[in-house]
């Protein structure tokens, strides 16, 4: 994410698992309790149930488990995020 938006101008918030609260057994990270428009709100997770509280706003990737620079999740969700004016 550094390496995609360095300028911090589209993605200004990061939830990770300590954000993430624990429903029914899985960690689920509430994008309600953060305040912003949920309507310009998007998670991108690897873990579709953290996501299940606002399935509209989840996109999943596939899981990471190599060298950084093999990763390039974000950068292939490009065209998406433009398509749906996210960026």
């Amino acid at each position: 994410m550094n390496s995609l938006e360095y300028e911090k101008k589209y993605f200004n918030h990061r939830l990770y698992r300590d954000h993430a609260s624990i429903y029914r057994g899985d960690y689920v990270k509430d994008i309600s309790k953060i305040g912003r428009n949920l309507d310009k709100t998007i998670i991108i997770d690897n873990y579709a149930q953290n996501f299940s509280f606002q399935k509209e706003n989840g996109i999943l990737i596939k899981p990471f488990y190599g060298r950084e620079d093999d990763d390039n999740a974000l950068f292939d969700l490009i065209p998406i995020l433009i398509s749906k004016r996210l960026l």
